[in-house]
């Protein structure tokens, strides 16, 4: 449950923006996430989504970006919860409640369907044909290579670090030394367009075959390739780590058994991963601006840089709390360097070989 005092300050708020009282609602479904979200409801059962950003550093841009968001979006159009109101002192938004389900449980229950995954892709080539004017903009860089990464891992925060940590460090430090980490570091992003920013499976929901994005506080001027490669990389590592659920005992699971189970995993979010390029393609196909996409194939290698990132990223925040890297975790190390290492390859492997499916539409 959320605490306490958190979820009383904001109920009272929310109160004041809708003129009537409030009473809380317990979901089956933990509302997960660094803000506090909590689900009320009022005396005629009408339900309300309350999100309240913990954090109190650059929070005033980030409300500013919730509200600009709901008119910019409205006007691509693209499905998200209505915003009702905000109170800025509390770093506080209401919305009108959807009851859909969290993308997450919907691939761990196995009934995510091609049409899901076409429609994700569609929603985001909409998305990434709207306007950025006033938005702020990501440095124009290139991603995080591999060696940034590992540098991440310093001397100094080593005796701090983790026992699944530091397995995790000489892993990338051996990749490292066998020149198996260090991507191209000369990637030029295409325009920038607007993006989600912090695209992964829980900021959807699944409603009736359709996707509702959420969480717009990050929303900004950016590459494209990071909401693609962020997204590709959860839909990966989700459905790897689903395999978890099939083994009692992970860190004793014998190797066969974890590369079987992968390997039909990974196969299963190839062909998600394919299915969301061949919606997002149609958006640009159909309206003729396929010419916007750039350079196609530079676009699936700034989209591996980004997969290769968010899969490291995952492993890590796990060894965090972890004593041992677990077999599956030590299987998306494997492929996330093998991303790095061939990334043309990886491109059509995983479905995003943007320029092979344009051509064979």
């Amino acid at each position: 449950m959320p605490d306490s005092g958190g979820t009383q300050a904001s109920m009272r708020a929310a109160e004041r923006i809708l003129g009537r009282p409030l009473t809380l609602v317990t979901t089956p479904t933990p509302l997960k996430g660094r803000n506090l979200n909590i689900v009320v409801q009022d005396s005629s059962c009408q339900r309300y989504f309350i999100k309240r950003l913990r954090d109190g550093e650059g929070s005033a841009g980030r409300m500013s970006i919730l509200e600009d968001a709901q008119g910019r979006l409205s006007r691509i159009p693209l499905p998200t919860p209505g915003l009702i109101g905000i109170d800025p002192a509390q770093r506080l938004a209401v919305y009108e409640f959807s009851g859909g389900e969290p993308l997450p449980l919907v691939l761990k229950s196995g009934q995510d369907s091609d049409l899901l995954w076409a429609d994700f892709g569609s929603v985001l080539g909409k998305l990434h044909s709207g306007g950025t004017e006033g938005l702020p903009a990501t440095p124009r860089e290139v991603p995080r290579t591999g060696m940034d990464i590992l540098k991440e891992f310093s001397f100094e925060a080593f005796w701090s670090l983790s026992a699944a940590e530091v397995e995790l460090w000489r892993i990338l430090q051996k990749a490292a030394a066998d020149g198996r980490v260090d991507l191209d570091a000369h990637e030029v992003p295409a325009e920038p367009v607007l993006i989600h920013y912090d695209l992964r499976l829980d900021q959807a929901l699944c409603v009736h075959d359709r996707v509702m994005l959420l969480d717009w506080e990050e929303m900004r001027s950016g590459d494209r390739a990071r909401d693609l490669g962020m997204f590709f990389g959860d839909i990966l590592s989700e459905t790897v780590y689903g395999v978890l659920d099939n083994l009692d005992e992970s860190d004793l699971a014998p190797d066969e058994a974890v590369g079987a189970l992968m390997i039909s995993a990974g196969r299963r979010a190839s062909r998600a991963i394919g299915l969301v390029v061949d919606g997002y393609l149609t958006e640009f196909t159909s309206s003729r601006r396929v010419a916007e996409l750039g350079h196609l194939k530079l676009l699936g290698r700034r989209v591996a840089h980004y997969m290769f990132r968010h899969l490291l990223e995952r492993v890590g925040s796990r060894s965090a709390i972890s004593t041992q890297l677990t077999g599956i975790d030590r299987g998306i190390v494997a492929i996330a360097l093998e991303i790095a290492q061939q990334l043309p390859a990886a491109a059509n492997a995983f479905g995003f070989d943007f320029q092979a499916r344009v051509q064979n539409a």
